[in-house]
């Protein structure tokens, strides 16, 4: 079996302000403290080709299967 190179680089780079904008509000409809002014969600989100999987220290996990 031929092995296949790795090619990533493992430095984070910066998301445009769409993409960026997007994960924002998907934690923020998310996150049960959404209405306390000046907080932050400390949660993650997860997306591949199938579902959305959210996880909050607060809220819990939660998946969503996307159609």
């Amino acid at each position: 079996m031929k092995r296949q190179e790795i090619t990533a680089c493992h430095m984070p780079s910066t998301c445009d302000d769409g993409e960026a904008g997007l994960y924002r509000k998907i934690l923020a409809a998310h996150c049960a403290r959404k209405d306390e002014p000046n907080h932050e969600c400390r949660g993650t989100v997860a997306i591949n080709r199938k579902a959305l999987t959210l996880s909050c220290p607060l809220c819990g996990d939660a998946r969503k299967v996307i159609p």
